[in-house]
């Protein structure tokens, strides 16, 4: 994606200013996150309750693999 992370959250203190999708800018590159898990399915709300305690992954040793590999366009 052609953002930040810093564009699309704006910290702990929402109440500060909120961002939307109107605000955002695209940068000249390209943002890649590679994650073997994410937590935040399962929630109650979305208004930052923490998910239901089975979608809270576990801490301890993880491993996964990715290939980068380049394309033509």
């Amino acid at each position: 994606m052609p953002y930040e992370i810093s564009d699309l959250d704006d910290g702990p203190r929402k109440d500060a200013h909120q961002s939307h999708s109107g605000d955002l800018i695209a940068r000249d590159y390209t943002v890649l996150q590679l994650r073997a898990f994410q937590m935040g399915i399962g929630c109650v709300n979305s208004w930052g309750a923490w998910p239901l305690k089975q979608y809270i992954p576990q801490y301890e040793d993880h491993t996964f693999t990715y290939i980068v590999k380049p394309v033509s366009l």
